[in-house]
């Protein structure tokens, strides 16, 4: 017995169930492929803003380690020089063999801090909102303030300090013209500080020593164009400062 199945006439083309099925199957395609579409430009974008605040985050953290590690420098630096200064204030003929331990201090002073991170946190308009963490803001905008706060207090007044020296000669007098445990007890207070500054701004933001080394392993390969450069200024900056050494010496032996 041959059976033949039959569509209802109800859902035969044409009929009006028929065409509801076909609507609700067209309008939830429709729905779907709208959904996908804001759905996934509004992915990227949040993945964009995000990556956007990763990167700006870890410039200026970075911005914060570099500064870290140049007062570091600073530290051990002027810790050599009062070392030099004491021994010779219990041992003065010891001079000349411990002239040489003021000549790091000395050039020190000539360091220059790039501000081209701090001016783009500190001019861009966006940094707010791309950031969207008001402590941080607030301690990056703090940390500022007192790098150049630093300068001032620390690289720029020694620098005039030698500038009006005129250099640093072997004599006692010019020996012990530039107090350099002093410069060493402020030194190390700012040290401490950034510090502090750089521990509390990876915290919050989330950031681990890894994250941060990876970052600036990163840096490392793009500053390495510029590294011919700097190698040109610091030894200008070394020819500058040994200059004044020179024209002392030429002073006290050829016054004429």
């Amino acid at each position: 017995m041959n059976v033949k199945l039959h569509t209802p006439n109800s859902l035969k083309t044409g009929s009006g169930m028929a065409t509801m099925k076909q609507f609700l199957l067209s309008l939830v395609a429709t729905t779907i492929s709208i959904v996908l579409t804001f759905g996934t430009a509004a992915f990227l974008d949040n993945r964009k803003k995000e990556e956007a605040k990763r990167e700006m985050v870890m410039m200026v953290i970075y911005d914060i380690d570099k500064t870290v590690k140049l007062v570091e420098l600073g530290d051990s630096i002027f810790r050599q020089s009062a070392k030099a200064q004491a021994q010779v204030a219990q041992h003065p003929e010891s001079i000349d063999s411990l002239y040489n331990q003021l000549f790091p201090a000395l050039k020190f002073s000539f360091n220059q801090i790039p501000q081209t991170t701090e001016k783009i946190f500190s001019s861009n308009i966006e940094t707010f909102t791309t950031i969207g963490n008001a402590k941080f803001i607030s301690e990056v905008s703090t940390f500022y303030t007192s790098l150049n706060t630093y300068k001032e207090m620390v690289l720029d007044s020694l620098k005039n300090e030698l500038e009006n020296l005129g250099g640093v000669t072997r004599s006692l007098k010019s020996f012990y013209a530039i107090n350099f445990a002093s410069y060493g007890t402020l030194n190390r207070a700012f040290l401490l500080d950034f510090r502090h500054c750089r521990n509390r701004c990876m915290e919050m933001m989330e950031v681990s020593e890894e994250d941060l080394q990876d970052f600036v392993s990163q840096q490392a390969v793009n500053e390495t164009e510029n590294d011919e450069d700097d190698r040109n200024d610091e030894v200008l900056k070394e020819f500058e400062a040994e200059d004044i050494q020179i024209m002392e010496a030429q002073k006290k032996y050829n016054p004429n």
